[in-house]
């Protein structure tokens, strides 16, 4: 597990959140971990006094499978978040607590972020020491952004704004066309 989590880079602001959030995503889920922290597979309930021995048994270790699985998914989520960012969850309990004050700081979809990354995208220029790849992959990940906060692109804005953008071929120019759904 280490050597995977030093390919993900620590969460430190809101910029890195969509594309953290997915690499978090899919390492929780491949250790079979997300449904502790979607909520989805709770902590077990208190038995009655009138429990069987059968009933006590498999509150043990459905007990123990939860508390392993939270202890997991809590060790991936600290591992990953900068000191800065773990402030904010020191004093939750669980991965869903800890999972859901990330959500609550990192994933607002508040005005002044959708304008802040309308206008990312409007002023983006390609930067002269990128490559092709480099570029396209900013673009999408704007536009990945963009999805997050509902506000959709098209393939065609996509397509519009990378050769909006290429300074190699200023003779190329392209207009955004907002077409209707059918």
């Amino acid at each position: 597990m280490e050597r995977e989590l030093e390919q993900i880079d620590k969460l430190v602001n809101r910029d890195q959140w969509p594309l953290w959030k997915f690499k978090i995503t899919v390492t929780l889920k491949s250790y079979d971990v997300w449904s502790v922290v979607q909520g989805s597979q709770d902590k077990s309930q208190a038995l009655g006094e009138t429990a069987t021995s059968a009933q006590v048994t498999s509150f043990e270790k459905e007990k123990h499978a939860y508390e392993r699985a939270d202890g997991i998914a809590q060790k991936i989520i600290v591992k990953m978040c900068s000191d800065k960012v773990l402030i904010h969850i020191l004093n939750r309990n669980c991965a869903k607590e800890m999972w859901d004050k990330l959500m609550v700081l990192y994933d607002r979809k508040s005005e002044v972020a959708v304008n802040t990354l309308q206008q990312s995208w409007c002023n983006y220029v390609k930067d002269p020491a990128d490559d092709i790849d480099t570029h396209i992959s900013k673009i999408e990940n704007m536009t990945f952004k963009l999805n997050v906060m509902d506000l959709k692109c098209s393939d065609q804005d996509v397509i519009c704004k990378i050769l909006n953008t290429l300074q190699s071929f200023p003779y190329i120019m392209c207009d955004t066309v907002i077409v209707p759904s059918s």
